[in-house]
């Protein structure tokens, strides 16, 4: 199941799935926003599903060349050089940001 998808400061609600975290933040002009859930499996690859409604909508621009929209998710496939790098496995917990612009990807797993 998805946990991307709770707004941290504006409602307790999930906007699609269960205990995920969200932050939306303006910085010189700029929409960034942060999300947190799970590493998930999908044809032998490592991913992130995250719900446009959840936010996913705003990391498609960044997320060209390893992110495409898949229905109603953004679908981001972790290379496994980088999972190697982060130590992701499926069920990792990891944040992922557009700061800068850029797709940023980190572990948030306290077993990592």
């Amino acid at each position: 199941m998805v946990q991307f998808g709770i707004e941290l400061g504006a409602s307790s609600e999930p906007a699609s799935g269960p205990a995920a975290e969200r932050l939306y933040v303006r910085w010189r002009g700029l929409r960034m926003i942060s999300i947190g859930g799970p590493v998930e499996q999908i044809k032998g690859q490592l991913v992130l599903r995250i719900p446009l409604e959840a936010g996913g909508s705003d990391l498609i621009e960044c997320s060209r060349g390893v992110g495409s929209v898949e229905g109603e998710f953004l679908v981001i496939v972790i290379q496994t050089w980088l999972a190697e790098k982060l130590g992701l496995f499926v069920g990792s917990s990891v944040i992922v940001d557009n700061a800068e612009g850029k797709l940023n990807i980190r572990s948030n797993d306290p077993r990592g």
